[in-house]
């Protein structure tokens, strides 16, 4: 599963060689003040500090004992309020790999690495960090292992317990998976949009049903069941759906869930020459369902194999906050790339915006776009700022003068600005409302 390849963006001609991956990226500057910074990868010398492993005994397939393990890597100095990178590993993999891939990270980055082991390591042969079936269910016990110790890491005192001197900020939580773990990021990912503020899958099925490649048969014996099986999976409230719709993460948004149910921001890598995890159930099954529900993403379409490009990419991620909201740029022109060419979707380090300058209040937002391209820009994930269901609004650019252009929400509570350039600040207010005097005329009589 390892190939070698070349990948190159703007003619930026620098090669890195990656231990055990033999892979090379190549990636432009960031241009002006975007919510990807610049970092490039550095030599894989990037080792942990400290770490703490710790073993658990959880109930796994046919509710059998199983041991999954977890280690806690710091990287950089001991310090408060550290992000948090997630990272489940690919097929064959184990703790060790996961730290070869991390060791790519800049030096210029701090943070705490989960990272996740069954023992034997392979386990994750079976249940693809999802779950099993059994008795004409999948249960998703491995989900809910992984994000019981997520949680657990993320809200209670977990990470200061073992790494001495270390805490975590719940609103800087990434995950990152490649190939079996691509597959887990974007399940673990997509589902718990309350932990994970970015998600980076890299070469992973976002379902278990064709084309999957050469785990067909797998999935169907393993996981989802074939089509005539009826195997089941029961939402978070007990309801039972099709196994092989609910794990189908198109199928679930489109149809479990509504375009206003916020998702983190997710980056995509995916080769188109991997026969492995055909980019069909994988960058090219997602990217036109998050752009018609209008989601923040961006997705390297890379013209090479399975395993290129496979770096954890923080410089993608490490802007992004729980606690803060994003863009979504749909209707893109000029900028970047669309399927079935290669290259970056949605190209962040061509047009994107500037996450210091975003104003988040109750009836005022306002955020300053950058770059060169234009898209229609829809606001994600706002806290403070209130946007509901068909009601109007009003924005200006570069400044508020005059009445503004009236724009209306979506009846799913999406706030949509049409066609916006680079280099626009962007302001965002609700409709005023006048109430206009009532005169009750009354007629005196004897």
């Amino acid at each position: 599963m390892k190939t070698a390849g070349k990948f190159a963006i703007l003619a930026l001609k620098v090669t890195l060689s990656c231990l055990l991956l033999e892979l090379c990226l190549w990636l432009p500057p960031v241009q002006g003040a975007g919510i990807f910074n610049n970092y490039e990868h550095a030599n894989g010398d990037y080792r942990p500090s400290l770490v703490h492993e710790e073993d658990r005994i959880i109930a796994g397939h046919l509710d059998l004992n199983e041991t999954l393990s977890f280690r806690l890597n710091l990287y950089g100095a001991p310090a408060a309020n550290l992000p948090l990178l997630v990272q489940v590993h690919e097929w064959g993999g184990n703790f060790q790999r996961q730290e070869d891939i991390a060791s790519y990270v800049p030096r210029a980055y701090s943070f705490v690495m989960l990272s996740f082991q069954y023992k034997p390591s392979s386990g994750n042969e079976d249940d693809w960090w999802f779950g099993t079936r059994w008795g004409g269910e999948c249960r998703l016990w491995a989900h809910q292992a992984v994000m019981n110790i997520v949680r657990e890491a993320v809200h209670t005192s977990l990470v200061p317990n073992r790494l001495p001197g270390v805490s975590v900020d719940p609103n800087r939580v990434y995950l990152f998976g490649s190939s079996i773990g691509g597959t887990g990021a974007w399940q673990l990912g997509v589902r718990n949009p309350e932990v994970f503020a970015a998600v980076h899958a890299h070469s992973g099925f976002a379902r278990f049903t064709p084309p999957v490649g050469p785990f067909q048969e797998q999935f169907e014996n393993d996981i989802v069941g074939g089509p005539g099986d009826g195997i089941i999976i029961r939402d978070p409230g007990g309801h039972p759906y099709p196994a092989r719709d609910y794990a189908n993460l198109a199928w679930w948004l489109g149809n479990y869930r509504q375009p206003g149910w916020e998702t983190p921001f997710v980056a995509i890598t995916a080769g188109m020459a991997d026969a492995i995890v055909p980019p069909a159930s994988g960058g090219d099954l997602m990217q036109p369902v998050l752009d018609t529900q209008k989601r923040g993403f961006v997705y390297l379409r890379h013209p090479w194999g399975h395993s290129d490009e496979c770096f954890v990419q923080m410089n993608w991620l490490a802007n992004f906050r729980r606690n803060q909201s994003f863009l979504a740029f749909t209707n893109r022109r000029g900028y970047g790339v669309e399927p079935p060419a290669t290259g970056m979707v949605n190209d962040l380090y061509a047009f994107s915006w500037d996450p210091a300058s975003i104003v988040d209040q109750t009836n005022h937002y306002e955020v300053h776009l950058v770059g060169s391209g234009t898209a229609d820009v829809t606001l994600r994930r706002v806290q403070r700022f209130r946007v509901l269901p068909n009601r109007r609004y009003r924005y200006w650019i570069n400044g508020k003068t005059g009445p503004g252009t009236a724009i209306t929400a979506s009846p799913t509570g999406l706030l949509t600005i049409p066609q916006r350039a680079g280099g626009q600040l962007l302001i965002v207010e609700p409709e005023k409302t006048t109430i206009m005097p009532v005169t009750t005329n009354l007629l005196l009589t004897d």
